[in-house]
C-alpha cells in the first residue's frame, strides 16, 4: 500500500513539476524577443526568477518615432503572480501604443490595472519614453527601484527616484496628483541601468545580508 502511495506522489510531483515547465514557457514568451539595437542606443536584458514563474516583467514599444520601455513587478510570487504579468502585458502594450505622456500613461494604467486586478494587488513600474530626434528621455515611476543613470559626459551616476504610488493602491482620480516626471538630455555612452528589488535582495550563497542598493 505504501509503495503505491509513494508511486501516486511521485505521479503528482512530475504532473506538478511539467505544468510548472509549461507555465514558465509561457512567461518567457510573453517577454519580448527582440530589443532595439540601432544607431541612437541599444537595450539589451536578463531576467531569471526565483522560483518556476515570478511576477517580473519588461516590454519595449516604438511609437511615432518614440522608444518606450517598461519594467514591472507584481506584489507576490509564484503562478498567481505569472497570472498577474499576462494580464499586465495586454493593458500596457495597448496604452504605449497610444499618444500618451508619461503623466497620462501612468494614470491610465492604474485605472486599468485597479479595475482588472483584485484588492491586494500592487504593481510596481519605472517609464521610459525616448525622444531619439531631440537626444531626450523622459523618466516615471510607480513605486518600482529607482533607475541609475550614468551621465558619460560628467562621468557621474544619478539616482532617478520621481515619486510615484504603486498601481492598485489609489484606485480614483486622486492618483495623477501622485506622478512626477522627469526629463533628461542624453549624451553618447550614457547608461541608463533599470532592475527589479531581485537584485537588491540578492545574497551571498549562504549569508543573510542581503547586497542592497550600494
Amino acid at each position: 500500500i505504501r509503495n503505491v502511495e509513494l508511486l501516486e506522489e511521485t505521479l503528482e510531483a512530475t504532473r506538478l513539476k511539467e505544468e510548472m515547465q509549461i507555465a514558465r514557457n509561457v512567461q518567457q514568451k510573453l517577454l519580448p524577443k527582440n530589443l532595439p539595437s540601432n544607431e541612437h542606443f541599444e537595450v539589451s536584458a536578463y531576467y531569471l526568477s526565483a522560483h518556476e514563474v515570478g511576477g517580473d516583467y519588461y516590454d519595449y514599444a516604438e511609437v511615432n518615432d518614440l522608444h518606450k520601455l517598461i519594467i514591472a513587478d507584481v506584489s507576490g510570487k509564484g503562478t498567481n503572480a505569472a497570472f498577474h504579468v499576462a494580464e499586465m502585458k495586454g493593458v500596457f502594450q495597448a496604452l504605449m501604443h497610444l499618444k500618451l505622456s508619461g503623466k497620462e500613461f501612468l494614470n491610465i494604467a492604474n485605472q486599468s490595472i485597479s479595475n482588472c486586478f483584485d484588492k491586494g494587488i500592487f504593481i510596481t513600474l519605472s517609464y521610459l519614453s525616448i525622444d531619439t530626434a531631440n537626444k531626450v528621455f523622459t523618466h516615471s515611476r510607480a513605486g518600482h527601484c529607482p533607475t541609475l543613470y550614468y551621465n558619460s559626459v560628467s562621468d557621474e551616476i544619478e539616482v532617478l527616484e520621481e515619486k510615484g504610488l504603486a498601481f492598485g493602491i489609489l484606485r480614483n482620480d486622486s492618483y495623477a496628483s501622485h506622478i512626477e516626471i522627469s526629463q533628461h538630455n542624453y549624451n553618447k555612452n550614457d547608461v541608463l541601468l533599470f532592475y527589479t528589488d531581485g537584485i537588491l535582495e540578492a545574497r551571498k550563497k549562504n549569508a543573510t545580508e542581503e547586497f542592497g542598493m550600494d
